[in-house]
């Protein structure tokens, strides 16, 4: 069995290698939704709210853009649980509890539009005299959406005097 003196041979050669050098451990980076990319954007647009909506979310919403007067927009803030923010049950669109909602929601005297996905931030927006009662949106960085919109309503004659 001339294998033996071979395998010890590798056995010891195996032994005297020093481990690899570990590199110094780096905070996890945030994992980013892989729809990240095709998110809806709010923008100001004039004297206009829009919802912008990726291809993929206006085929899953079955709608296009949402446009808004800017001056319905009675209140706008953050929510870290916009999950929590919806209203009545979905009446056209895509959705998949705790993963997305996409499209029209209804319910006891609400219409709403919620482009919502999982573990995202959103901004939340309540209307008043406008085709829909309040949008519920995710975005990576709600803080400066509402910034946005609070500066465009603070610089316009379309302040809503409610």
């Amino acid at each position: 069995m001339g294998g033996g003196a071979r395998g010890a041979a590798t056995r010891r050669a195996a032994d005297t290698t020093s481990p690899a050098p570990s590199k110094p451990a780096s905070p996890p980076t945030p994992r980013r939704p892989a729809y990240d990319g095709a998110m809806a954007r709010l923008l100001v647009d004039g004297d206009t709210l829009v919802v912008r909506l990726s291809l993929l979310e206006k085929l899953g919403a079955l709608r296009g853009d949402v446009r808004l007067p800017l001056r319905a927009v009675r209140d706008i803030r953050v929510s870290d649980s916009p999950w929590e923010e919806l209203r009545g049950v979905r009446a056209a669109g895509t959705g998949l509890p705790r993963v997305v909602a996409l499209g029209t929601r209804r319910g006891p005297g609400t219409r709403d539009f919620a482009a919502v996905y999982r573990g995202m931030p959103g901004v939340v927006i309540e209307l008043d005299r406008a085709a829909l009662g309040r949008l519920v949106v995710s975005t990576a960085d709600p803080a400066e959406v509402v910034r946005r919109v609070g500066d465009a309503l603070a610089r316009g004659p379309h302040l809503n005097s409610t």
